[in-house]
């Protein structure tokens, strides 16, 4: 009995305190896109972001259905949405589809020297 207490309280540190943290922690530089495959603006500004990583810009991407704990914990509430990450500070967040030409502008193109 007090084994199993103690593996379900072990099991329960990890889940509340554990889990939860990677995805509040800092950002790295980069362009982060956080998106749904049900959500038709999505669609669209995914066929946006496809052109740019052809360009090379690289972007992580978070879908909504596979990831809802990384929109949670960084309070991701409407999509799509482009967030740009320098120093490992937001310094922008782009809501709703953007037009290729304003993404080109803002965008980190080289995530290893941002």
């Amino acid at each position: 009995m007090v084994k199993i207490f103690f593996a379900l309280l072990l099991f329960t540190t990890i889940w509340l305190y554990i889990i939860p943290t990677y995805a509040s922690e800092p950002m790295e530089t980069g362009n982060y896109y956080f998106k749904a495959t049900w959500c038709g603006p999505c669609v669209e500004q995914s066929k946006i972001v496809a052109q740019l990583q052809e360009q090379g810009y690289k972007f992580t991407i978070y879908d909504a259905d596979i990831h809802p704990d990384i929109f949670k914990n960084l309070d991701i509430k409407s999509i799509p949405m482009i967030v740009i990450v320098k120093s490992k500070n937001v310094v922008l967040k782009l809501k709703g589809k953007q037009p290729i030409r304003k993404l080109i502008r803002l965008l980190v193109k080289d995530q290893e020297t941002g």
